[in-house]
């Protein structure tokens, strides 16, 4: 599965998506819509690519190789159309 974000380095899950990297173990990753929406599912981060397309931003294409059925709850976070 791939995403990409813009890389910052005072945001904890970006540092700690390095120090997975590094390690190849499975961990539980959550990707989050301003909506409070979500993905959840389990991965070891199998590739990470910045890129410094703009003058002050660095974007990160991260690749997980997930593990099992992700989740995705759609509703902005009350759960009713969670899937398991």
């Amino acid at each position: 599965m791939d995403a990409e974000a813009f890389f910052l380095r005072q945001q904890p899950s970006h540092m700690q998506a390095l120090e997975d990297f590094d390690s190849r173990g499975n961990q539980i990753y959550r990707l989050e819509w301003p909506d409070g929406a979500y993905f959840e599912f389990e991965a070891f981060v199998q590739g990470m690519e910045f890129t410094n397309e703009l003058e002050d931003a660095v974007k990160v294409a991260f690749t997980w190789k997930v593990s099992g059925k992700p989740r995705f709850n759609g509703t902005g976070g009350n759960g009713d159309n969670d899937t398991p």
